[in-house]
């Protein structure tokens, strides 16, 4: 369908404008379309309770329903990058409180 690779390309685009090395694929495995993002920073794509993801998933449904009216909901899902090999990096509490790593 014409909106998936839309929406897919869009998101590629506001993650590399945002500074985020990831890989955007299209699950087509639910009845919903959704995006898959891969990237070694998971925690801080997703945000503190996932506002940050929120906020780009509801930009990435606008944008697309402005060239397609009729355009399904959009979601988008994050996961840690399949090349990591490990867990996502976790901060402790004080690096968290003082924003140093």
């Amino acid at each position: 369908m014409e909106t998936n690779k839309i929406a897919r390309e869009v998101l590629d685009t506001m993650l590399g404008y945002l500074g985020f090395v990831a890989e955007v694929e299209l699950d087509t495995s639910r009845d919903e379309t959704s995006i898959q993002v891969l990237t070694g920073e998971p925690e801080l794509l997703i945000g503190s309770r996932g506002e940050r993801l929120d906020d780009i998933q509801y930009l990435v449904n606008r944008i697309v329903q402005t060239q397609y009216r009729e355009a399904p909901r959009i979601r988008v899902d994050v996961s840690p990058s399949r090349s990591s090999g490990t867990k996502p990096h976790r901060r402790s509490r004080a690096s968290r409180r003082t924003s140093r790593p």
